[in-house]
């Protein structure tokens, strides 16, 4: 059995990772090396668990969005919480108890919940349209905050004066106080009756009740014959470390979540593995020149196995997506001047500028600042705000008289994202730090990339084009652009990166890694 530990954490605090708003823009992708080694151990056929430090009471609707939903889960909350449900359940906002002749007004961000003309509550909901949390409210100031677990029932009160919260209270599934968590001491008190048998009625800390709880679990016999993967971060590699048994341990590093230049912690975290996974090359050679041949270190590049493989060699519009959040403005002037120019000598390219973004507000005002730099560098013209707009300027020296060739679209999450690649001819990320999760993306849907930047999943001529001098863009959308020849290359290159890290063919690896053999 493997057992794997995911870095799920929200920004704003440790041991939480709760759904924001649908409007609200993350800064994080939720797709990641856990997400990608579950999958892929799934559908092996491999005994496969997650153990959840984090507390999580929408954590169903994040397991269906990445197509984890059949996956087994052991959550620490549950077990503190005394929650023994694992079925999503119905549960409507409005079939809570409410105050009489409470009046109901519906925005496009939230609902409002209005007594004798004050404000009594706010409904919250998630991507997936389903209620969050209800924020009650006295004299126009939040008192209370009560979050709904995705299982249907109330999981926990924060409850606030003056907008400051000072307690929270933990539920079971049938409304029963568990423990509560002083905000400002941190300290959490058992409540009498808790369904969970606690070593002691007060801990200093949330994290020393997951301390015990994880330390049992690792304990059981269940876990005991069990491989162990942890996504390594500082938060909770200490904690697991000193919980674990005799299981054999695999580390790994993705993305961002670690500092290579703390050796020391390094060092003391991989004393007690058997393997170290990364995503890269560049991070495997680090951690082994800061190791040494101590433990083995092998790099896998994560993909999305939700993306297949683009259709855009089907259709004639040679679609080209360009991401310009957090562009430089002196780069993308130049950028989108020489990608103007190229599209003026080729009327079958099509541009769709992208944002991250769900307030309608702000991409009319990209909208109107890009339009006034498209005029300042020759090239006036109208932008289409959807692909189904018929909106054109048949004087404009780009479109063409017919339909739009320049396209201002936003998406809020990595599904929107995963929609609207599946005809994109030509990633064009030029940016500074070009997105990491769009180029897994594009990796997964054999989409080649040109880049500002060497980046850690683009590789010259072979997925992608590094342009290096921003006054070099024409030379890569001509590479990919002209012909099917290099954009043949490039798919052809993805997949085989994509079939040497997939269900079978991975997990022998692993196992071979594991047993000190060189897989090929």
């Amino acid at each position: 059995m493997y057992i794997f530990i995911p870095s799920w954490y929200s920004n704003e605090r440790s041991w939480f990772s709760i759904e924001k708003e649908w409007f609200r823009d993350e800064k994080q992708y939720e797709f990641d090396d856990t997400v990608n080694q579950v999958r892929l151990f799934r559908d092996a056929e491999e005994e496969t668990r997650i153990l959840l430090l984090s507390y999580a009471p929408a954590f169903q609707h994040f397991l269906h969005r990445q197509n984890l939903s059949s996956v087994p889960v052991d959550a620490v909350f549950d077990v503190m919480q005394s929650i023994h449900t694992s079925m999503p359940g119905l549960l409507s906002a409005r079939n809570l108890a409410w105050p009489a002749h409470a009046a109901w007004f519906y925005t496009p961000y939230a609902t409002y919940v209005y007594v004798e003309e004050k404000l009594y509550a706010r409904v919250d909901y998630g991507e997936d349209g389903n209620f969050l949390f209800v924020s009650y409210y006295q004299e126009g100031l939040e008192v209370r905050k009560d979050f709904y677990d995705d299982r249907g029932f109330l999981s926990s009160s924060v409850l606030l004066n003056r907008s400051i919260p000072l307690k929270r209270i933990f539920y079971d599934a049938e409304g029963h106080r568990q423990f509560v968590e002083n905000r400002i001491s941190g300290i959490v008190t058992i409540e009498d009756g808790a369904g969970y048998t606690f070593q002691k009625k007060r801990y200093e800390s949330l994290t020393e009740m997951i301390e015990e709880v994880t330390y049992r679990y690792f304990h059981e016999e269940r876990a005991k014959s069990a491989t162990v993967v942890m996504a390594t971060n500082a938060w909770h590699d200490e904690l697991v470390l000193e919980a674990l048994a005799e299981q054999p341990l695999v580390l790994s590093y993705y993305g961002d979540r670690f500092y290579l230049d703390d050796e020391e912690d390094i060092k003391q975290d991989t004393k007690r593995a058997s393997m170290i996974i990364t995503d890269t090359e560049k991070t495997a050679r680090r951690i082994r020149d800061i190791i040494g041949d101590t433990v083995r270190v092998h790099d896998i590049s994560p993909y999305d196995t939700r993306l297949s493989l683009g259709m855009s060699q089907q259709i004639s519009a040679l679609k080209v997506l360009m991401p310009i959040d957090h562009f430089q403005e002196e780069y993308l002037r130049k950028a989108l001047d020489q990608v103007l120019f190229y599209m003026k000598k080729n009327r079958d390219v099509e541009l769709h500028l992208v944002t991250r973004t769900s307030d309608p507000h702000r991409l009319e005002t990209v909208r109107n600042a890009l339009e006034t730099l498209f005029t300042q560098l020759g090239y006036p013209g109208k932008i289409a705000l959807e692909a189904s707009e018929e909106e054109s300027d048949p004087e404009a020296i780009y479109p063409s008289a017919t339909r739009p060739r320049i396209f201002l679209r936003q998406y809020m999450s990595e599904l929107e994202l995963i929609q609207m690649l599946k005809d994109i001819r030509l990633i064009l990320d030029l940016r500074d730090q070009p997105n990491l999760y769009l180029q897994i993306a594009g990796i997964s849907a054999g989409i080649p990339q040109v880049n500002y930047r060497y980046t850690r999943y683009v590789e010259h001529l072979k997925n992608g084009y590094i342009v290096q001098n921003i006054d070099h863009v024409t030379e890569g959308l001509a590479y990919y652009l002209t012909g099917l020849k290099h954009w043949n290359e490039a798919l052809i290159y993805c997949m085989d990166k994509i079939h040497g890290n997939q269900g079978e063919v991975l997990v022998k690896k692993w196992k071979e890694w594991m047993e000190g053999g060189e897989s090929a």
